[in-house]
C-alpha cells in the first residue's frame, strides 16, 4: 500500500489510494441502484441464482445455465479418419513414424498393416496391392539404413541388461519386436558380457528395495519370501534371486 510521508505522528493514504476507495464506494452503490446498468445486471443475476438448499420446499439442486456462456460443453475427442492408401502416403506414414521410434523391420511392418487395414475399412481398395507397396517400401527402408534389426537388438538388449532386466525378460522382448532368435540369442550373450545375470538381480533389486537394499532392514527377514517372489517374477532364478536377497548390500556379483 502507498503512503505519504509522516507529519505529526501520523500517516495517511496517499491520494491514488483515497481515489480507489472512492471509486469502490461508488461501484456499489451503482450496483445497488436498480436504476443503473450494473445494478440491473446484478438484480438479474440474484434472480438467475438458485436459492439455498431448505429455503423452499420446490427448489432443486442443480446449478443455473449461464445464457452468457458460449464455450462449448466437453465432447469426447473423435478419432481422425485415416487417409486413402496410396505409395506417398505409406512411405510418410512410414517415415514418420521411424522418426519418433526404432523399430524393427517386422514392428515396422506391424504398424502400417493397421493403418493399412483401416483405411481399406474406411475407402476401400486393393488389399494385394497395398501389402505389395508396404513389401516394396521395407525393403528401401532397409536399404537406406532407416530399419536395421541388428543394430536395435544390439542397443534394446544393452539397455535393458543395464537396467537390471534378466535374461528371460530380454530375450521376451527382444522376440515381441520381431528379432530374430538367433540375433536375440548373440546380442543377449554380448550384453551378458559386460553385466552378469547376478548383477542385472542386484541392480533390479536395489531399484525395487528388495533384500539388502530395504530401506528398513529390520523387516529384511520377514520379507525374505515376498523380495525371492519378486526377483523371480522379474524373470530370475531361484539360485540367483536367493544369492541377491541373503546376500550384502557391499557384494560384488563378479568374484
Amino acid at each position: 500500500m502507498p503512503w505519504r510521508a509522516c507529519t505529526a505522528g501520523t500517516c495517511s493514504p496517499s491520494p491514488s489510494r483515497r481515489r480507489s476507495r472512492g471509486q469502490a464506494v461508488r461501484a456499489r452503490g451503482r450496483a445497488s441502484n436498480p436504476r443503473s446498468a450494473l445494478g440491473r445486471h446484478a438484480a438479474e443475476h440474484h434472480a438467475r441464482a438458485p436459492r439455498a438448499l431448505g429455503s423452499d420446499p420446490g427448489a432443486t439442486k442443480t446449478l443455473p445455465v449461464d445464457e452468457h456462456d458460449d464455450r462449448r460443453p466437453a465432447t469426447p475427442r473423435e478419432r481422425k479418419k485415416p487417409r486413402k492408401l496410396s505409395e506417398r502416403y505409406l512411405e510418410n506414414s512410414a517415415l514418420h513414424y521411424l522418426k519418433r521410434y526404432s523399430a524393427t523391420v517386422d514392428g515396422v511392418r506391424r504398424v502400417m498393416m493397421r493403418r493399412v487395414n483401416r483405411s481399406l475399412k474406411e475407402h476401400g481398395g486393393d488389399r494385394a496391392q497395398a501389402v505389395a507397396w508396404l513389401e516394396a517400401l521395407l525393403q528401401k527402408l532397409v536399404r537406406n539404413g532407416l530399419v536395421n534389426d541388428t543394430a536395435y537388438a544390439e542397443t534394446r538388449a544393452h539397455a535393458l541388461r543395464a537396467s537390471g532386466r534378466s535374461a528371460r525378460v530380454i530375450s521376451q522382448k527382444l522376440r515381441l519386436k520381431g528379432v530374430a532368435p538367433e540375433l536375440a540369442a548373440q546380442k543377449l550373450a554380448q550384453a551378458s558380457e559386460e553385466v552378469s545375470e547376478d548383477a542385472a538381480a542386484r541392480i533390479w533389486a536395489r531399484k525395487k528395495r528388495l533384500g539388502p537394499f530395504r530401506r528398513d532392514l529390520s523387516t529384511r527377514k520377514d520379507a525374505r519370501m515376498k523380495d525371492l517372489a519378486a526377483l523371480a517374477r522379474a524373470g530370475f532364478s531361484f539360485a540367483t534371486a536367493k544369492r541377491v536377497v541373503d546376500g550384502s548390500a557391499e557384494d560384488d556379483p563378479e568374484e
